[in-house]
């Protein structure tokens, strides 16, 4: 009885970790599949543009750039998607207002931003350098902004539409109660990460608040169009080298997290399942081993091996299932800990659970099966001399 208890327990755990394999690796393909919302392998990206000798020189370097045959667009922000920057501004519907503040996240682009990363409008218009007020100047006391569909409903505005030049406030510590007229709303999207929830967003246009550009590149060959990139910057910014990288490099880096994570635990779980198979095994060949005289008898008396193997596994089937009722729960409850960390996840993990415990259970079975096959098939005649 012991042995059965120590095989269900493995059993239990090689379930759970098998579960949760499937899991994790269902949510990375949906991760992967919702970061292709922004063309991250036509993107390449520019660091350290937050140099007093580079941001200067910013205009003159997206004239080169945009000079470039396969060059299609080009944008400076303070972050681009993927990363886990989490800047923020406190908001209110009223100046001053402490009771009602929200927080925003904040992105500092130009104008050219939502074109190269095909982020729509759903109502007003972009940004652009031609009005007054849609750059933020030291001591403006109204700036233009864009926001998206989840600020929107944050503020209570009802709709993309009616939103539409309808004002909020900064609320910051020096008392400057900055105006913001919205101009612009977007759909509600996960730029800032993927272990992140979507986030009202405020997107200004500040060219004091720029660390890094997107080249949107389309057509011709890549590298030929990276090497022309860099002759342009060296052009425009001798002094510094560049550093650039391509978006879909910024996205693995917190991907291969996941990936790597993944091949971890379907390492555990491969071998708590082995070890879990060797077990069943070994007690198949244990208490079969013991009923010996039993197997030739029911031979004798006309039990085909099918009825005889039936029986056998029908044994383990106990210490299988109350493990597999232990470890489907637990599962379900680490699984959804664990997709609470994602903005977008993937449906209800029980039918991804339940396809799991039914392969482990077939797995047990069939390991056990081709024990008990074997005893059948044995002469009777050498059971019955057993002993």
């Amino acid at each position: 009885r012991m042995r059965s208890v120590m095989i269900g327990v493995q059993f239990a755990i090689s379930a759970f970790m098998l579960a949760i394999v499937s899991i994790v690796y269902m949510q990375n393909e949906k991760v992967k599949e919702s970061s292709y919302v922004f063309p991250r392998s036509e993107i390449y990206t520019l660091d350290r543009l937050a140099i007093d000798g580079v941001r200067e020189r910013l205009d003159t370097l997206k004239y080169e750039l945009e000079a470039l045959p396969n060059v299609e667009s080009v944008s400076f922000s303070w972050q681009v998607p993927y990363e886990q920057n989490n800047t923020t501004r406190t908001v209110t519907l009223q100046p001053g207002d402490e009771a009602g503040k929200m927080n925003f996240h904040l992105l500092s682009m130009t104008p050219d931003f939502l074109t190269t990363y095909d982020i729509p409008l759903m109502a007003g218009r972009g940004l652009s350098r031609d009005v007054a007020n849609d750059m933020n100047r030291e001591g403006a006391e109204t700036l233009n902004v864009v926001i998206n569909e989840l600020a929107v409903e944050k503020l209570g505005f009802g709709s993309a539409q009616a939103a539409i030049n309808q004002r909020f406030y900064l609320l910051s510590s020096d008392g400057i109660n900055t105006e913001y007229v919205i101009v612009g709303v977007v759909p509600t999207q996960n730029i800032v990460g993927l272990f992140n929830e979507v986030k009202p967003f405020l997107f200004i246009y500040d060219p004091n608040i720029i660390r890094i550009g997107s080249v949107r590149i389309t057509g011709g060959s890549m590298m030929d169009t990276v090497a022309a990139i860099e002759d342009a910057w060296d052009r425009v910014v001798p002094e510094y080298p560049m550093q650039g990288r391509f978006l879909d490099d910024v996205f693995n880096d917190v991907y291969d997290i996941l990936k790597y994570m993944n091949a971890a635990l379907a390492g555990f779980a491969f071998v708590a399942l082995a070890l879990a198979l060797i077990g069943l095994f070994g007690l198949a060949a244990f208490m079969a081993a013991q009923r010996t005289k039993e197997i030739g008898m029911r031979k004798v008396l006309g039990a085909s091996t099918a009825q005889i193997a039936r029986l056998l596994v029908w044994q383990f089937s106990t210490p299988v299932l109350w493990a597999l009722a232990v470890a489907l729960p637990a599962a379900y409850f680490a699984s959804s800990q664990y997709l609470n960390f994602f903005a977008e996840r993937i449906g209800s993990p029980m039918l991804v659970l339940v396809v799991a415990g039914a392969l482990a259970v077939m797995l047990a079975w069939s390991t056990v099966a081709a024990h008990a096959i074997r005893i059948a098939r044995a002469n009777p005649i050498v059971a019955l001399r057993y002993e």
